[in-house]
C-alpha cells in the first residue's frame, strides 16, 4: 500500500520596492502567529528587500504583468503589481497555499484557516463586504457580481480558477480596475467553487464593523491605511511623546531589570510593550553595556543597581546569573510607582496587560503561583510549598512585602536555594491572605526541553506551555525563562531587521 500523501502548507506573498517597507513588521507578525514555511514573489523589490526575503523562505521572480503602461505613475506602478497576482498563483509550489497581501497584520494563530477549504472548492476568501465604484462598474454591466476580497485567499496549487483569472486579466485588466474585480467576474460562472472565508481572518480595517474584534486573527489595512503598519512598526524611534510623562508622578507603571548579558532582548520587548501598553516604565540597570543604556535613556527613566543580595564568586550555580536575580529585590525596593509592574525582559506581550495592576487595597501583590512542593523534610515548617514565579507580578509600593523579601534573603543560606522566587516563596507562606493569584495568561510559562544546538532553535518549534489548559491564542505574556529564551530570540528574526530598517527610515518613508 503506497504511504498516504500528507499535504504542504504555506504561505505566499507579493511585493516590490513600493510596499517592501513593510516585510519586517509583516514577517514580525507573521512568525508570531504561525511556523508555516514563506515564499517571498519578487515583483519588483529592491536589493535589501530582496536579501531580506532570501534570509526567511524561498525568492520567486514575477517579471512579466498582465497589466502595462508606458505611462509611469503611481497609479499604474499599484496596478503593475496588482496584476502580477494571478501571475504569482500559478506558481504557487505548496499543495495548500496561502495568499497574504503585505498589508495584512496577522494577531492571532490561523493555521485552522487551511482546514476552511474542501475538495468541492477551487479557492477560499471573503465577500469584500464595502461598495466600491469599480463594484458599481461591474454591477451594470453583471447584476448578478460578487465582489471577492483577494488580500486573503486559500487555493490549492494548480486549481482551475487561476487559469482562467490569467485569462480574464489579459482580456480586461485594461477595462476594470484591479485583480480582484476579473477574479470576480470570472468566479461568476462558477458559484459554488468558492468558499467563503470568515472576516475574522480578512477583517478589513477602515470599513468592518464587528462587536468582538478580540476574534479577528488577521486585520487587513488597505489604502492609506498602511501608514498606520508603519507607524507601529516605527515606534520605538516615535514615542517622543513617552517623555512627557513623569514617572514619579504616575500611580501606575511598568519596571523591569537588565544587565548587559540580556539587553538583546531590550527592541523586541519594547516594541511589544508598547504596541499593548502606554504606561510609563523604568529600567534598572544591573550592568547594561552603554548601548543598552542609551537605549532606555531614551524611552523612560533608567536607575542603576550596583548591589545585590548574593555576591558569592565560587557559587557553582552560575554566579553572574544569580548575582542579577537578586538585585531584583533591591530594585523594586526603588519602584518609584504606587502600583508597579516587573515584567522579565524574556517575556513577549502579546496583549493588554494593564489589568494587571488592579490590586485591591487589602492585597500586597499580583502573582502566579507556579507549582507545589512539599517542604516538610527539610522545614516542619513547610507544607505543600507553593512556588510563586517572579517574572511577572504586580505590587503595591506601600506594602512591606519588599521589606520581608530582602530581609528573608540576608537571612536564607543563599547556598540551599536557586533563585529569588524561592525566597519569595517562603517569605509568602505566611500571608496567603495578602497575595492575589494573577491569570497564568498573564505569564504563560513555555515548555522546552534543552536544545542539543544550544542556541539555535528551528523556527518549526511550536510554542508548549507548562500550563496544559493555556492556548497561544489567549495568552497575553509568554514568558520564555531560562533555556527557552533561544527559543525567543530565533523565532524571531525580524529583530535583525528592524535595526537596519531604522537606519534606512528614510529609504522608506
Amino acid at each position: 500500500m503506497d504511504p498516504i500523501k500528507v499535504k504542504t502548507c504555506g504561505i505566499i506573498v507579493g511585493a516590490d520596492k513600493k510596499i517592501e517597507y513593510l516585510l519586517p513588521y509583516f514577517y514580525l507578525n507573521l512568525r508570531l502567529n504561525t511556523s508555516l514555511p514563506i515564499v517571498f514573489f519578487d515583483f519588483g523589490m529592491t536589493v535589501m528587500g530582496k536579501s531580506f526575503c532570501e534570509k526567511r523562505g524561498q525568492v520567486i521572480p514575477i517579471e512579466e504583468s498582465l497589466w502595462s503602461s508606458e505611462e509611469v505613475s503611481a497609479k499604474n506602478t499599484i496596478k503593475t503589481m496588482w496584476f502580477k497576482k494571478p501571475l504569482a498563483c500559478k506558481k504557487a509550489p505548496f499543495d495548500l497555499n496561502l495568499w497574504l497581501d503585505l498589508d495584512c497584520k496577522i494577531v492571532g494563530p490561523f493555521d485552522d484557516i487551511f482546514s476552511k477549504i474542501d475538495k468541492e472548492h477551487w479557492l477560499a476568501l471573503r465577500m469584500e463586504g464595502k461598495i466600491t465604484l469599480g463594484w458599481l462598474k461591474m454591477m451594470e454591466e453583471h447584476p448578478h457580481y460578487l465582489l471577492y476580497n483577494s488580500g486573503v485567499m486559500l487555493f490549492e496549487k494548480d486549481s482551475p480558477f487561476i487559469d482562467l483569472w490569467i485569462d480574464g486579466c489579459h482580456k480586461f485588466s485594461k477595462k476594470y480596475n484591479g485583480d480582484q474585480d476579473i477574479l470576480g467576474l470570472i468566479l461568476m460562472d462558477h458559484p459554488k467553487k468558492v468558499g467563503i472565508l470568515d472576516k475574522i481572518y480578512n477583517f478589513i480595517t477602515h470599513h468592518d464593523e464587528f462587536s468582538d474584534k478580540k476574534k479577528v486573527k488577521i486585520f487587513h489595512n488597505v489604502a492609506y491605511l498602511k501608514a498606520d503598519l508603519l507607524n507601529e512598526y516605527i515606534f520605538l524611534e516615535k514615542m517622543a511623546s513617552l517623555k512627557d510623562f513623569s514617572p514619579i508622578l504616575s500611580t501606575k507603571g511598568i519596571i523591569v531589570g537588565l544587565n548587559a548579558k540580556i539587553e538583546y532582548l531590550l527592541p523586541f520587548f519594547y516594541l511589544n510593550l508598547r504596541l499593548n501598553c502606554s504606561l510609563p516604565i523604568v529600567f534598572f540597570d544591573f550592568g547594561m553595556s552603554a548601548i543598552g543604556r542609551s537605549f532606555c535613556e531614551k524611552r523612560g527613566q533608567v536607575i542603576e543597581i550596583e548591589d545585590s543580595l548574593f555576591n558569592n564568586p565560587d557559587d557553582p550555580y552560575q554566579p553572574h546569573v544569580r548575582n542579577e536575580w537578586f538585585k531584583k529585590p533591591l530594585a523594586c525596593s526603588l519602584a518609584p510607582f504606587d502600583i508597579n509592574l516587573w515584567i522579565d525582559l524574556d517575556c513577549l506581550i502579546r496583549g493588554p496587560i494593564d489589568e494587571i495592576l488592579s490590586i485591591p487595597s487589602h492585597k500586597w501583590l499580583r502573582i502566579c503561583p507556579e507549582y507545589t512542593i512539599d517542604f516538610s523534610c527539610h522545614d516542619l515548617s513547610f507544607h505543600d510549598l507553593t512556588i510563586f514565579n517572579s517574572g511577572v507580578f504586580a505590587f503595591r509600593k506601600d506594602s512591606p512585602l519588599i521589606d520581608i523579601w530582602i530581609k528573608g534573603i540576608k537571612n536564607f543560606d543563599l547556598s540551599q536555594l536557586v533563585g529569588d522566587q524561592d525566597i519569595l516563596s517562603f517569605e509568602l507562606y505566611g500571608h496567603f491572605d495578602k497575595i492575589q493569584s494573577l491569570d497564568p495568561k498573564f505569564n504563560a510559562l513555555v515548555s522546552w526541553k534543552k536544545n542539543p544546538y544550544k542556541h539555535l532553535a528551528p523556527l518549526d518549534s511550536p510554542i508548549k506551555f507548562l500550563d496544559p489548559k493555556l492556548t497561544l491564542e489567549e495568552c497575553s505574556i509568554i514568558h520564555f525563562y531560562g533555556s527557552s529564551k533561544s527559543l525567543l530570540l530565533t523565532r524571531y528574526q525580524a529583530l535583525e531587521a528592524m535595526a537596519n530598517s531604522f537606519k534606512k527610515e528614510n529609504e522608506y518613508v
